[in-house]
């Protein structure tokens, strides 16, 4: 039914960032190239951390907000209502969680990374499974 994607952005094999910190580059990317993107997370705690992780001197005070979308600015969105992406391009799925097929919208792209952490590589290779279960096949970019 939706012709959504998903890719998994694999760092680049000498990079020592965790997922997070890798997250945080790659939201700095899209904006940079003025793509505003929504992180999809599992709870208003998990939104609390990013809304502040990303706030930092770190990523450079990264324009966000914890909303439902709107491309009335070029931000990152947080929120824990996949609905509140409605209209965004991009989806960063921060949930440790494959999304099913049917929840993502059409045409939307899902952004799964991996970074060269040994137990997050581990956990992202379940995901990447998880994605094949359902007949969905991730695309995979290297950085």
């Amino acid at each position: 039914m939706s012709a959504s994607k998903i890719h998994f952005i694999l760092s680049a094999e000498n990079c020592q960032q965790s997922r997070l910190d890798l997250l945080g580059t790659l939201l700095q990317t899209f904006l940079a190239a003025h793509r505003p993107c929504f992180c999809y997370v599992a709870d208003q705690a998990y939104a609390d951390f990013l809304d502040d992780y990303l706030w930092s001197d770190q990523f450079g005070f990264l324009p966000h907000t914890q909303d439902k979308f709107s491309d009335a600015f070029c931000q990152v969105t947080i929120g824990t209502n996949i609905a509140d992406a409605d209209g965004c391009s991009y989806l960063f799925n921060c949930t440790g969680k494959a999304l099913l097929d049917a929840s993502l919208q059409q045409g939307m792209t899902c952004i799964e990374w991996v970074s060269q952490q040994p137990h997050e590589k581990a956990q992202m290779r379940t995901l990447f499974k998880q994605y094949q279960s359902q007949q969905m096949t991730p695309t995979m970019v290297r950085m």
